[in-house]
């Protein structure tokens, strides 16, 4: 049976379906606990199958194999997206590059070309932020705008709202980019935002 192209599919960490499917962290290169899970699916497939061992096996192919291709049909996939200003909890505004209109809005953190036009087109920024607090919010804005707290609390608030226990609750971290690749996350330190990089 052919599902259609496979793509990526982010699930939180805590996803019941990690142990019989191919999975790999978000960011394989830093230890946290806690961080979201990136699956691999059909969803022009009815059925919208994840794929495991069985379905390797049925391909011929790796598990780096499908990773490669999923993300490939996802650059080939137009992105969906538009400046936003969003009021923030706190009193006051943050412009935002976000897309809840596009099915793959929060996979976009793997679309290497697209956070790289982001960063160097958009913001003109020397590093891209992007919480993706759960589906179908990612927000993108400059690195300083979250190392001021303002885009840390947008995404912490809005992760907060989702339901505990939805699959599409993801993570309240901010994760930060460089050149279209995933390089660190913020953290706090001290009461204030840092950004740990991977090593």
């Amino acid at each position: 049976m052919d599902f259609g192209p496979v793509f990526p599919v982010l699930k939180p960490a805590g996803w019941p379906g990690a142990k019989a499917n191919v999975v790999r962290p978000l960011l394989p290169g830093l230890k946290l606990p806690g961080q979201p899970l990136v699956a691999f699916n059909y969803p022009g497939s009815d059925l919208r199958p994840f794929v495991g061992p069985a379905r390797l096996q049925k391909l011929g192919q790796t598990a780096e194999q499908v990773i490669e291709e999923a993300l490939r049909n996802l650059s080939r996939n137009q992105p969906v997206c538009s400046l936003t200003t969003i009021n923030l909890p706190g009193g006051g505004t943050l412009e935002v590059a976000s897309g809840p209109q596009d099915p793959f809005a929060v996979e976009r953190v793997l679309h290497g070309a697209f956070m790289r036009y982001l960063q160097a087109e958009v913001f003109k920024a020397e590093f891209l932020a992007v919480g993706i607090p759960g589906r179908p919010f990612l927000f993108a804005a400059p690195l300083e705008r979250a190392l001021s707290g303002e885009l840390l609390e947008v995404t912490r608030w809005t992760h907060g709202k989702l339901a505990e226990d939805s699959d599409d609750r993801l993570s309240p971290e901010v994760w930060v980019l460089s050149d279209g690749q995933l390089v660190g996350r913020v953290t706090v330190e001290g009461g204030r935002p840092t950004v740990d990089m991977i090593a």
